[in-house]
């Protein structure tokens, strides 16, 4: 994917890249950053869901990465991880909450085993 990137003929290149790239702690991605791919979850924060049934089991597997091309357009304090349990709680609004205690093989099967993530990027701005 970072090689797609690098061979990309045009001048503007704010590409990002995200998704569920299966990294387990920081040092799996420094190499990345010698080519100048930088990730906005460098803090390797826990995103899958895990996490619910120990915090030590969750792992930092969902990333938004930028490079130097996009660092003007993304906002790199913005990413945050949302706690998903949280907000599906606030669905049942006092209603019993069937996923207590938190039953992993059980609870993938209705929502996901990520925790969803969001960041902040600027529409419009080109600067290349």
């Amino acid at each position: 994917m970072f090689e797609w990137g690098a061979k990309q003929q045009e001048k503007n290149k704010d590409f990002i890249y995200l998704g569920d790239c299966n990294i387990y702690k920081e040092g799996e991605f420094i190499e990345y950053e010698k080519q100048a791919i930088y990730s906005l979850n460098k803090q390797c924060s826990s995103t899958n869901t895990k996490l619910y049934e120990d915090p030590k089991k969750g792992k930092p597997y969902d990333h938004v990465f930028y490079t130097n091309s996009s660092e003007d357009e993304i906002i790199k304090k913005s990413f945050k991880v949302v706690d998903l349990m949280k907000e599906i709680r606030t669905l049942y609004k006092g209603e019993p909450f069937p996923y207590a205690p938190y039953e992993h093989n059980l609870f993938r099967t209705k929502f996901s085993d990520h925790v969803p993530i969001a960041f902040q990027y600027i529409l419009g701005k080109d600067t290349d």
